[in-house]
Order: structure tokens, then sequence, then C-alpha cells
């Protein structure tokens, strides 16, 4: 998504919650959210995350990665850990018997 865009959506673009959302530009690596979000004016690519989720988390990842493209490479991260995560099979669960020694 671009910073021109129109509007500004009602989800986070990662993991689709309906939260207060915050700019995550994806043309700099910028080091905090603040920085991050301010940087909306710019009109590079990024997106909408919600704030109290995806956008820290993105800026913690960024921690770990090294190099340039970091703000790009950890959404890429986080998209594939999600789609991941909602195509494991379910798992079975039993409901045990009751013990009635107390």
């Amino acid at each position: 998504m671009s910073a021109s865009s129109d509007a500004k959506p009602m989800l986070c673009e990662v993991c689709g919650r309906f939260a207060e959302l915050e700019w995550h530009s994806i043309s700099a690596d910028y080091d905090t959210t603040i920085e991050c979000a301010a940087s909306l004016g710019s009109g590079g690519p990024g997106y909408w995350l919600c704030s109290d989720l995806c956008h820290s988390t993105a800026h913690e990842l960024m921690k770990d990665e090294t190099g340039d493209g970091r703000s790009a490479k950890v959404i890429g991260a986080m998209v594939h850990r999600l789609a991941e995560a909602v195509s494991v099979k379910a798992r079975k669960y039993h409901k045990k018997g009751r013990t009635h020694g107390r």
C-alpha cells in the first residue's frame, strides 16, 4: 500500500484486527515506531499495522535483522508466521474423566 492512498483502512493489513492503526514505512528502516509512523507524509510504500501488536512486533523483529530493507523483511516474516499458525492442523483434545478422590 502507499501512503498517498485515499483513505486509511479500518483493519490491520497483517493480522486483520480492528484496532488503532499506525503507518509502517518500508521505504526506510526507522528504529522506532514513533519515527516510522511520522513518516506517513513521505509518500513511500508501507503498511497500516495495529499499533498494539503488529507495529511493535515489527520493530522488535527489526532489531534482529541487519542490512538495508529490514522494515520490509520483517513484514514478510510476520505474514509467513501468521500463515503457518492458521494453517496448522487442529489439535484433538480429549475430555478427561473426573476423579472422585478429591
